[in-house]
């Protein structure tokens, strides 16, 4: 048994860890879901309309993630794109 306990890290870095994991695992209060965008970067007819084919691709594909996602015993809605974030920020 004493092996056991060498083996497992000290409480600093247990600490140093979990703060870690909480760190990149919480949720932002500036979260952007993918597809959002400032109306005042993007003005022009073309692009908005781009920006308005790529939100409709998006809400589709959410449907059917979460379509798939009620017929499974562990849902796994990490990749629904209500989920992703705009930017990658750390």
């Amino acid at each position: 048994m004493e092996t056991i306990f060498e083996t497992l890290p000290n409480q600093g870095e247990t600490a140093a860890l979990l703060s870690g994991f909480l760190t990149v695992t919480k949720d932002f209060e500036d979260f952007v879901p993918l597809g959002s965008y400032p109306s005042e970067h993007f003005g022009e007819p073309f692009t908005l309309e781009i920006i308005k084919l790529f939100q409709e691709s998006l809400a589709s594909l959410g449907e059917k993630i979460a379509k798939r996602n009620a017929e499974l015993p562990v849902p796994y809605p990490y990749l629904h794109p209500a989920q992703i974030e705009n930017s990658v920020t750390i």
